[in-house]
Protein backbone atom coordinates (compact mmCIF):
# COMPACT_ATOMS: atom_id res chain seq x y z
CA UNK A 1 0.00 0.00 0.00
CA UNK A 2 1.11 3.54 -0.69
CA UNK A 3 2.73 4.71 2.58
CA UNK A 4 1.66 8.33 2.09
CA UNK A 5 -1.92 7.26 1.46
CA UNK A 6 -1.87 5.13 4.60
CA UNK A 7 -0.47 7.98 6.71
CA UNK A 8 -3.05 10.42 5.34
CA UNK A 9 -5.86 7.96 6.07
CA UNK A 10 -4.71 7.55 9.67
CA UNK A 11 -4.41 11.34 10.02
CA UNK A 12 -7.91 11.75 8.61
CA UNK A 13 -9.24 9.09 10.98
CA UNK A 14 -7.74 10.86 13.99
CA UNK A 15 -9.35 14.10 12.79
CA UNK A 16 -12.76 12.42 12.51
CA UNK A 17 -12.27 10.88 15.95
CA UNK A 18 -11.56 14.28 17.50
CA UNK A 19 -14.59 15.71 15.70
CA UNK A 20 -16.80 12.96 17.13
CA UNK A 21 -15.93 14.01 20.69
CA UNK A 22 -16.43 17.70 19.98
CA UNK A 23 -19.65 17.19 18.04
CA UNK A 24 -21.04 15.07 20.86
CA UNK A 25 -20.36 17.95 23.25
CA UNK A 26 -21.85 20.52 20.87
CA UNK A 27 -24.91 18.43 20.03
CA UNK A 28 -26.24 19.09 23.52
CA UNK A 29 -26.29 22.83 22.79
CA UNK A 30 -27.45 23.16 19.16
CA UNK A 31 -29.41 21.27 16.48
CA UNK A 32 -27.40 18.90 14.31
CA UNK A 33 -28.30 20.70 11.07
CA UNK A 34 -27.09 24.04 12.42
CA UNK A 35 -23.85 22.46 13.59
CA UNK A 36 -23.39 20.79 10.18
CA UNK A 37 -23.72 24.14 8.37
CA UNK A 38 -21.49 26.05 10.80
CA UNK A 39 -18.72 23.47 10.44
CA UNK A 40 -18.89 23.61 6.64
CA UNK A 41 -18.89 27.42 6.61
CA UNK A 42 -15.96 27.51 9.04
CA UNK A 43 -13.87 25.22 6.86
CA UNK A 44 -14.32 27.29 3.70
CA UNK A 45 -11.71 30.02 4.51
CA UNK A 46 -9.06 27.37 5.21
CA UNK A 47 -9.79 25.60 1.94
CA UNK A 48 -9.68 28.95 0.10
CA UNK A 49 -6.19 29.64 1.50
CA UNK A 50 -5.16 26.12 0.47
CA UNK A 51 -6.48 26.80 -3.02
CA UNK A 52 -4.54 30.07 -3.26
CA UNK A 53 -1.34 28.25 -2.33
CA UNK A 54 -2.09 25.21 -4.50
CA UNK A 55 -3.27 27.17 -7.53
CA UNK A 56 -5.56 24.38 -8.73
CA UNK A 57 -8.40 26.57 -9.98
CA UNK A 58 -9.26 24.53 -13.08
CA UNK A 59 -12.53 22.60 -13.01
CA UNK A 60 -13.22 20.15 -15.82
CA UNK A 61 -16.66 19.99 -17.39
CA UNK A 62 -17.08 16.39 -16.20
CA UNK A 63 -16.58 17.49 -12.60
CA UNK A 64 -20.05 18.94 -12.11
CA UNK A 65 -21.98 15.71 -12.45
CA UNK A 66 -19.81 13.97 -9.86
CA UNK A 67 -19.54 17.02 -7.59
CA UNK A 68 -23.28 17.72 -7.51
CA UNK A 69 -24.05 14.04 -6.97
CA UNK A 70 -21.48 13.92 -4.16
CA UNK A 71 -22.99 16.90 -2.33
CA UNK A 72 -26.57 15.73 -2.91
CA UNK A 73 -25.88 12.27 -1.50
CA UNK A 74 -24.05 13.84 1.46
CA UNK A 75 -26.96 16.13 2.35
CA UNK A 76 -29.63 13.44 1.90
CA UNK A 77 -27.67 10.86 3.88
CA UNK A 78 -27.16 13.36 6.71
CA UNK A 79 -30.91 14.02 6.88
CA UNK A 80 -31.70 10.29 6.79
CA UNK A 81 -29.10 9.74 9.52
CA UNK A 82 -30.78 12.30 11.79
CA UNK A 83 -34.24 10.85 11.05
CA UNK A 84 -33.07 7.27 11.73
CA UNK A 85 -31.61 8.37 15.07
CA UNK A 86 -35.01 9.79 16.02
CA UNK A 87 -37.11 6.73 15.15
CA UNK A 88 -34.79 3.85 16.10
CA UNK A 89 -32.95 2.88 19.29
CA UNK A 90 -29.35 4.06 19.16
CA UNK A 91 -28.06 0.63 20.16
CA UNK A 92 -29.71 -0.97 17.13
CA UNK A 93 -29.18 1.70 14.47
CA UNK A 94 -25.57 2.82 14.99
CA UNK A 95 -24.03 -0.66 14.46
CA UNK A 96 -25.23 -0.51 10.85
CA UNK A 97 -22.59 2.16 10.18
CA UNK A 98 -20.00 -0.59 10.69
CA UNK A 99 -20.98 -1.90 7.26
CA UNK A 100 -19.55 1.16 5.47
CA UNK A 101 -16.27 -0.56 4.44
CA UNK A 102 -18.21 -3.51 3.02
CA UNK A 103 -20.43 -1.21 0.98
CA UNK A 104 -17.32 0.69 -0.16
CA UNK A 105 -15.89 -2.51 -1.66
CA UNK A 106 -18.98 -3.10 -3.78
CA UNK A 107 -19.62 0.52 -4.78
CA UNK A 108 -16.01 1.37 -5.66
CA UNK A 109 -15.67 -1.95 -7.46
CA UNK A 110 -18.83 -1.39 -9.51
CA UNK A 111 -18.26 2.28 -10.35
CA UNK A 112 -14.50 2.57 -10.80
CA UNK A 113 -13.26 -1.02 -10.90
CA UNK A 114 -11.44 -0.85 -7.56
CA UNK A 115 -11.41 -4.40 -6.22
CA UNK A 116 -9.15 -5.21 -3.26
CA UNK A 117 -6.76 -8.13 -3.50
CA UNK A 118 -7.70 -11.26 -1.56
CA UNK A 119 -5.73 -10.48 1.60
CA UNK A 120 -6.96 -6.87 1.57
CA UNK A 121 -10.53 -8.08 1.20
CA UNK A 122 -10.09 -10.38 4.18
CA UNK A 123 -8.70 -7.43 6.13
CA UNK A 124 -11.74 -5.31 5.28
CA UNK A 125 -13.98 -8.17 6.39
CA UNK A 126 -12.15 -8.50 9.71
CA UNK A 127 -12.53 -4.74 10.30
CA UNK A 128 -16.28 -4.97 9.64
CA UNK A 129 -16.69 -7.93 12.02
CA UNK A 130 -14.59 -6.19 14.68
CA UNK A 131 -16.63 -3.03 14.29
CA UNK A 132 -19.87 -4.98 14.70
CA UNK A 133 -18.51 -6.74 17.79
CA UNK A 134 -17.56 -3.37 19.28
CA UNK A 135 -20.76 -1.48 18.53
CA UNK A 136 -23.41 -4.20 18.79
CA UNK A 137 -25.32 -4.50 22.08
CA UNK A 138 -25.73 -7.75 24.01
CA UNK A 139 -28.23 -9.78 22.09
CA UNK A 140 -31.27 -11.77 23.08
CA UNK A 141 -34.18 -13.04 21.00
CA UNK A 142 -36.26 -9.94 21.70
CA UNK A 143 -33.47 -7.60 20.60
CA UNK A 144 -32.89 -9.57 17.40
CA UNK A 145 -36.59 -9.53 16.52
CA UNK A 146 -36.64 -5.80 17.21
CA UNK A 147 -33.63 -5.32 14.96
CA UNK A 148 -35.29 -7.14 12.08
CA UNK A 149 -38.53 -5.19 12.50
CA UNK A 150 -37.02 -1.73 13.07
CA UNK A 151 -37.28 0.58 10.01
CA UNK A 152 -34.64 2.93 11.42
CA UNK A 153 -32.10 0.14 11.30
CA UNK A 154 -32.57 -0.33 7.59
CA UNK A 155 -32.44 3.43 7.06
CA UNK A 156 -29.10 3.50 8.88
CA UNK A 157 -27.85 0.71 6.64
CA UNK A 158 -28.83 2.93 3.69
CA UNK A 159 -26.85 5.78 5.28
CA UNK A 160 -23.86 3.46 5.54
CA UNK A 161 -24.08 2.68 1.82
CA UNK A 162 -24.52 6.36 0.92
CA UNK A 163 -21.51 7.40 2.99
CA UNK A 164 -19.46 4.76 1.20
CA UNK A 165 -20.75 6.13 -2.10
CA UNK A 166 -19.70 9.71 -1.32
CA UNK A 167 -16.07 8.65 -1.01
CA UNK A 168 -16.21 6.99 -4.42
CA UNK A 169 -17.83 10.14 -5.84
CA UNK A 170 -15.03 12.17 -4.22
CA UNK A 171 -12.49 10.10 -6.12
CA UNK A 172 -14.35 10.52 -9.41
CA UNK A 173 -14.72 14.28 -8.89
CA UNK A 174 -11.08 14.73 -7.90
CA UNK A 175 -10.01 13.42 -11.30
CA UNK A 176 -11.32 16.70 -12.76
CA UNK A 177 -10.14 19.36 -10.29
CA UNK A 178 -7.76 19.97 -7.40
CA UNK A 179 -8.35 18.79 -3.84
CA UNK A 180 -8.99 22.26 -2.31
CA UNK A 181 -11.26 23.30 -5.19
CA UNK A 182 -13.34 20.15 -4.76
CA UNK A 183 -13.48 20.72 -0.99
CA UNK A 184 -14.75 24.27 -1.56
CA UNK A 185 -17.31 23.38 -4.22
CA UNK A 186 -18.76 20.35 -2.46
CA UNK A 187 -18.93 22.29 0.83
CA UNK A 188 -20.79 25.16 -0.86
CA UNK A 189 -23.23 22.75 -2.47
CA UNK A 190 -23.88 21.03 0.86
CA UNK A 191 -24.35 24.38 2.62
CA UNK A 192 -26.89 25.52 0.00
CA UNK A 193 -28.78 22.23 0.19
CA UNK A 194 -28.88 22.12 3.99
CA UNK A 195 -29.86 25.79 4.30
CA UNK A 196 -32.75 25.11 1.92
CA UNK A 197 -33.98 22.28 4.13
CA UNK A 198 -33.57 24.43 7.25
CA UNK A 199 -35.50 27.29 5.63
CA UNK A 200 -38.42 24.99 4.86
CA UNK A 201 -38.38 23.79 8.47
CA UNK A 202 -38.04 27.28 9.91
CA UNK A 203 -34.70 26.40 11.54
CA UNK A 204 -32.48 29.17 10.16
CA UNK A 205 -32.69 31.10 13.43
CA UNK A 206 -30.76 28.30 15.17
CA UNK A 207 -27.61 29.30 13.28
CA UNK A 208 -27.15 32.41 15.40
CA UNK A 209 -28.08 30.91 18.75
CA UNK A 210 -25.65 29.63 21.42
CA UNK A 211 -22.79 31.88 20.34
CA UNK A 212 -20.87 30.91 23.47
CA UNK A 213 -20.22 27.55 21.78
CA UNK A 214 -18.47 29.13 18.80
CA UNK A 215 -14.91 28.72 20.22
CA UNK A 216 -15.56 24.97 20.46
CA UNK A 217 -17.05 25.10 16.97
CA UNK A 218 -13.80 26.73 15.80
CA UNK A 219 -11.68 23.88 17.19
CA UNK A 220 -14.07 21.38 15.61
CA UNK A 221 -13.69 23.20 12.28
CA UNK A 222 -9.91 22.77 12.39
CA UNK A 223 -10.32 19.06 13.10
CA UNK A 224 -12.76 18.89 10.20
CA UNK A 225 -10.28 20.51 7.82
CA UNK A 226 -7.66 17.91 8.75
CA UNK A 227 -10.15 15.05 8.50
CA UNK A 228 -11.67 16.11 5.17
CA UNK A 229 -8.49 17.33 3.50
CA UNK A 230 -6.42 14.29 4.45
CA UNK A 231 -9.23 11.96 3.37
CA UNK A 232 -9.53 13.58 -0.05
CA UNK A 233 -5.78 13.32 -0.56
CA UNK A 234 -5.69 9.72 0.67
CA UNK A 235 -8.48 8.51 -1.60
CA UNK A 236 -6.42 9.57 -4.61
CA UNK A 237 -3.56 7.31 -3.49
CA UNK A 238 -5.18 4.11 -2.18
CA UNK A 239 -8.39 2.13 -2.65
CA UNK A 240 -11.64 3.68 -1.45
CA UNK A 241 -12.55 0.51 0.47
CA UNK A 242 -9.23 0.56 2.34
CA UNK A 243 -9.67 4.21 3.30
CA UNK A 244 -13.11 3.35 4.69
CA UNK A 245 -11.85 0.25 6.53
CA UNK A 246 -8.95 2.06 8.18
CA UNK A 247 -11.11 5.09 8.99
CA UNK A 248 -13.79 2.90 10.59
CA UNK A 249 -11.26 0.90 12.62
CA UNK A 250 -9.32 3.91 13.90
CA UNK A 251 -12.51 5.90 14.46
CA UNK A 252 -14.20 3.22 16.57
CA UNK A 253 -11.04 2.55 18.55
CA UNK A 254 -10.74 6.27 19.29
CA UNK A 255 -14.44 6.39 20.18
CA UNK A 256 -13.86 3.75 22.85
CA UNK A 257 -10.79 5.56 24.19
CA UNK A 258 -12.39 9.00 24.09
CA UNK A 259 -15.58 7.65 25.63
CA UNK A 260 -13.54 6.48 28.57
CA UNK A 261 -11.45 9.66 28.87
CA UNK A 262 -14.15 12.28 28.36
CA UNK A 263 -17.46 10.64 29.24
CA UNK A 264 -16.55 7.96 31.78
CA UNK A 265 -17.75 5.10 29.55
CA UNK A 266 -16.60 1.60 30.44
CA UNK A 267 -13.98 -0.27 28.41
CA UNK A 268 -14.94 -3.94 28.51
CA UNK A 269 -13.18 -7.12 27.46
CA UNK A 270 -15.34 -7.13 24.32
CA UNK A 271 -14.09 -3.63 23.52
CA UNK A 272 -10.48 -4.75 23.75
CA UNK A 273 -11.10 -7.86 21.63
CA UNK A 274 -12.91 -5.80 18.98
CA UNK A 275 -10.10 -3.22 18.82
CA UNK A 276 -7.52 -6.01 18.42
CA UNK A 277 -9.63 -7.53 15.63
CA UNK A 278 -9.89 -4.21 13.81
CA UNK A 279 -6.16 -3.59 14.20
CA UNK A 280 -5.47 -7.02 12.68
CA UNK A 281 -7.90 -6.21 9.86
CA UNK A 282 -6.08 -2.93 9.14
CA UNK A 283 -2.75 -4.76 9.00
CA UNK A 284 -4.15 -7.33 6.57
CA UNK A 285 -5.79 -4.62 4.47
CA UNK A 286 -2.50 -2.71 4.32
CA UNK A 287 -0.48 -5.64 3.02
CA UNK A 288 0.08 -5.79 -0.68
Amino acid sequence: MNATGLALTVLSSVGWGAMDVLRKMLSERMPATALFVLLLVGQLPVFVVWLMVDGGFAVGAEYWGFGIADATVAVISNLIFLYALRIAPLSLSIPMLSLTPAFAVGIAGALIGEWPERLQLIGVGVVVVGALVLSWPKQDATTLRGWLAEPGVWLMALVSAMWAGTLTLDKLALAHTSTPMHAILVSLLQIIGTLGVMAVRGELVTLTQNRDTWPTVGVTVLCGVVATGAQMLAVQLILVSLVEAIKRAVGLALAAINGRLFFGEAVTARTIVAIIMMALGVVLASVR
